[in-house]
């Protein structure tokens, strides 16, 4: 527990220096920190994720399987109207509408002026305007609603994640090699529309890997909070829509917590890190009742649901390394999953209407959308 309070010591001292070096002082006032003690919780090992008791609904949404609107994965989903989906490997993002019907294709791969050449993440706001981080060109490409191209500007930092804010900045997520002299060593960069860097914050620790990336990972809305956890890192920092930091989450795993000296050198460890250790995994959603994420336990890829007011923890079962599917977006308190042909032992568990079961059996997509009580 000492080494603890030492570490979060650090970072918060390491939090105000780059406050006072390059950041809106505004920006920072106290940073809550609540401890979330894994072993604390009672853990439940759940049959279907989320698990029945906690489901208020489930709705289904399948989506169009005609040639133009074919997909390979869902590495990213927003719900918002429409339904946008991230094809990372085929480098395109495929919209249908809240029914599921297609919409547009946008697949602008190139090195012309109104192209990008790969999407490492995208946004889109309450009018349907695409945003795409360009991150082997580090621009950022705006595209409308119907797919027309509208801008293309070049920003001076290394980016992974962006987040349109409600007064028309962008929250960037940067990358924790990023060089650019203003934001270097931090986490987050508020930027204007013309890309003209407003503040930084939060410094990355000294426990990095960046030659071993556990999973992806990216900003999840959750009402008026934005979430945001980068493995292999115990705290979820929690943002206003404003883009303020206003609170963090640590998850203390206790002897399961993998030593620092190990994040360094994640591969040369990789076998000492199975036999007990874990940590947050992908994206993590903080509610006021739940916590949504996935874990890398004994490096298995597992789901869980932490339900604040009984101290529960439940655990889904183990996926594909690769695996996003059961908890790719959060909205109005449901969780996004996306079934697919790798999903139909669940089923029978999870009582899916036979329509949906057939054309998913087809090997094409649909939506399952998980209301929470």
């Amino acid at each position: 527990m000492k080494y603890y309070y030492y570490l979060l010591i650090v970072i918060i001292a390491r939090i105000i220096s780059s406050c006072n070096n390059n950041t809106d002082k505004n920006l920072m006032s106290e940073l809550s920190v609540d401890t979330i003690i894994w072993d604390d919780f009672d853990i439940r090992d759940g049959k279907t994720f989320f698990p029945e008791e906690l489901v208020k609904t489930r709705r289904y949404v399948k989506l169009d399987s005609t040639p133009t609107f074919i997909f390979g994965g869902g590495d990213k989903i927003i719900t918002r109207n429409n339904i946008y989906v991230l094809d990372m490997r085929q480098k395109k993002i495929i919209i249908f509408d809240d029914q599921g019907a297609g919409l547009l294709v946008l697949h602008r791969v190139g090195q012309g002026p109104q192209e990008y050449l790969q999407i490492t993440d995208f946004d889109v706001d309450d009018n349907g305007n695409i945003y795409i981080v360009d991150g082997a060109s580090d621009k950022l490409i705006v595209y409308d609603q119907n797919g027309s191209f509208v801008s293309a500007t070049k920003f001076s930092f290394e980016a992974d994640l962006i987040h349109r804010l409600g007064n028309g900045n962008f929250l960037f997520g940067l990358s924790a090699w990023n060089k650019d002299v203003q934001t270097r060593g931090n986490r987050f960069a508020i930027v204007g529309e013309d890309m003209q860097i407003h503040s930084s914050f939060v410094a990355f620790d000294d426990y990095q890997d960046n030659m071993y990336w556990i999973s992806s990972y990216r900003f999840i809305k959750a009402s008026n909070k934005i979430c945001y956890n980068k493995p292999i890192d115990d705290y979820v920092y929690i943002m206003s829509n404003m883009g303020l930091l206003v609170q963090a989450f640590y998850f203390d795993f206790g002897d399961a917590r993998i030593p620092f000296d190990w994040r360094k050198d994640v591969e040369s460890n990789i076998d000492r890190i199975k036999e007990k250790y874990r940590c947050l995994k992908n994206h993590v959603v903080v509610t006021d009742k739940y916590i949504i994420g996935t874990l890398w336990d004994r490096t298995e890829t597992k789901p869980f649901l932490v339900d604040l007011g009984q101290k529960k923890t439940y655990i889904g079962g183990t996926v594909a390394e690769s695996d996003v599917s059961d908890f790719l977006d959060f909205t109005d308190n449901s969780v996004v999953s996306l079934l697919s042909t790798g999903k139909d032992d669940m089923f029978d568990l999870l009582d899916v209407p036979k329509d949906v079961q057939a054309h998913v059996a087809q090997e094409n997509f649909a939506l399952m959308v998980t209301e929470l009580l």
